[in-house]
This record gives structure tokens, sequence and C-alpha cells, in this order.
């Protein structure tokens, strides 16, 4: 029972994060004139390799 709470409160951070990302990648690009995919990229990235690095 503990596993599937904690797996659902994983979902919930995740999606909740996933979607902030988003929008703040949309207002990101807007500002700088760069496209929403090089800002996915980036930030997407940036998120990974601090996971990966354990940062």
């Amino acid at each position: 029972m503990l596993l599937w709470i904690g797996l659902i409160i994983c979902t919930i951070v995740i999606v909740y994060s996933g979607t902030k990302l988003s929008k703040y990648g949309d207002i990101i690009a807007e500002k700088t004139g760069l496209g929403r995919a090089w800002i996915g990229l980036v930030l997407i990235a940036s998120v990974t390799l601090q996971f990966a690095c354990g940062l």
C-alpha cells in the first residue's frame, strides 16, 4: 500500500513540474526570441543533467 502512495505522489510531482517547465519554457522563448524547441531542449537537458549528477 505504501508503495502505491509513493507512486501516486511521484506521479503528481512529475506532472506538476512538467506543466510548470513547459509554461516557463514558453515564457523564456518568447522573451529571448529563441525557438520553443531550443528552450525545451536546454531545460530538459539541464534537468536531466542535475538528476544524473545528483545535484
